[in-house]
């Protein structure tokens, strides 16, 4: 009688470890699936932003103008973007600035193509944006695709 009281009593314990060990688990597994979940759903794209804001010259973004496109302070400017762009593995970054409530004018295009956009070209912006110029740190959870230029 005794030898079954002990072995249901390691019994049960086993069964306490296990269940404390599951608890454990799941815990540990939801926070690194939370925390893959942040950062592939727009960390990532946050992180690539702060850095880009910390890492670009403010006072030499603000110099450029419409036709600065090929000057070196454009250029210097650029290529720090694309490395931050590279890094991040981003499709597309680009700085903007606002021109009213509704709509800002791209200042850096990283695009290499002949589709980059040049200073001034007006852009919509989306609600997300207008939140970003407030100094708030946001992202779409869903890429917007639609054709974004306006015409003047």
């Amino acid at each position: 009688m005794k030898s079954k009281n002990l072995t249901n009593q390691v019994i049960i314990g086993l069964v306490g470890i296990s269940v404390v060990f599951i608890a454990i688990y799941s815990f540990l597994g939801f926070n690194m699936i939370n925390e893959y979940m942040f950062k592939s759903k727009g960390g990532l794209l946050l992180e690539a932003v702060n850095i880009s804001a910390g890492q670009i010259d403010a006072e030499l973004h603000e110099e450029l103008l419409e036709g600065d496109e090929e000057t070196d302070t454009y250029e210097l400017l650029a290529v720090q973007l694309r490395n931050i762009q590279k890094q991040a593995n981003l499709k597309y970054l680009y700085t903007l600035r606002r021109m009213n409530e509704d709509y800002g004018y791209y200042v850096i295009d990283t695009d290499i193509t002949e589709d980059r956009c040049d200073i001034g070209e007006r852009y919509e912006l989306l609600d997300t944006m207008k939140r970003a110029f407030e100094g708030e740190s946001v992202f779409d959870e869903e890429p917007d695709y639609e054709e974004d230029e306006v015409s003047d």
